[in-house]
C-alpha cells in the first residue's frame, strides 16, 4: 500500500494582519533613495540619489517600533548622534482603510512625515514610497522617495 505524505506549510504572511506584521518586530532602514525628474532637466531623464549612503553610522542603527495601537517609536539605537538627544521619541502611524497607504507622524519633530504608498509588507521587509508632483511656469517635476526597512 502506497501512502503519499505531504507537509502543510502555512503562509505566515496571511496568518497575520498587516498591523500585526508591523507590530511584532522592530524595523530598521536599510535603503533610501530619492528620484527626481523634470521635463527640462537632464533631458527629462530621472536622477536618482542614494540617500542611505549619506547617513552616518549613528543614524543607520536607529530603528522604528510600530505598535498595534498606532504609536510609533523611534529608537536611537546603540550609537546616538547627539548624546543629549532622548533615546526614544514617540510619534504615530496609521493605515488607510484599504491598508495600501500609511501615514506617519515624525517622532523627532511631532509633525506629519507624509502618507506613503505601502509597496510591499512581509514578515521581514517593508517598502514605502512617497511621490509628489508640481508644475510652475511651464516646468513640471516629480520627486519620489523610496524607503526599505528590514525587521529584526
Amino acid at each position: 500500500m502506497a501512502v503519499a505524505l505531504g507537509s502543510c506549510k502555512k503562509d505566515t504572511e496571511t496568518m497575520f494582519s498587516k498591523t500585526d506584521l508591523l507590530a511584532v518586530k522592530s524595523w530598521r532602514i536599510v535603503a533610501q533613495s530619492s528620484t527626481y525628474s523634470s521635463s527640462n532637466i537632464n533631458s527629462g531623464k530621472a536622477i536618482t540619489t542614494n540617500r542611505y549612503t549619506t547617513k552616518s553610522n549613528c543614524e543607520r542603527d536607529n530603528f522604528f517600533k510600530f505598535s498595534s495601537t498606532g504609536t510609533l517609536v523611534l529608537d536611537e539605537g546603540e550609537t546616538k548622534c547627539d548624546s543629549s538627544a532622548p533615546q526614544k521619541q514617540h510619534g504615530s502611524w496609521s493605515f488607510s482603510g484599504d491598508q495600501t497607504r500609511m501615514t506617519l507622524q515624525d517622532p523627532s519633530q511631532g509633525i506629519p512625515m507624509g502618507t506613503f504608498e505601502v509597496v510591499s509588507l512581509s514578515v521581514s521587509k517593508l517598502e514605502l514610497r512617497y511621490s509628489s508632483s508640481y508644475s510652475s511656469g511651464g516646468i513640471s517635476a516629480t520627486q519620489t522617495e523610496a524607503v526599505t526597512l528590514m525587521a529584526f
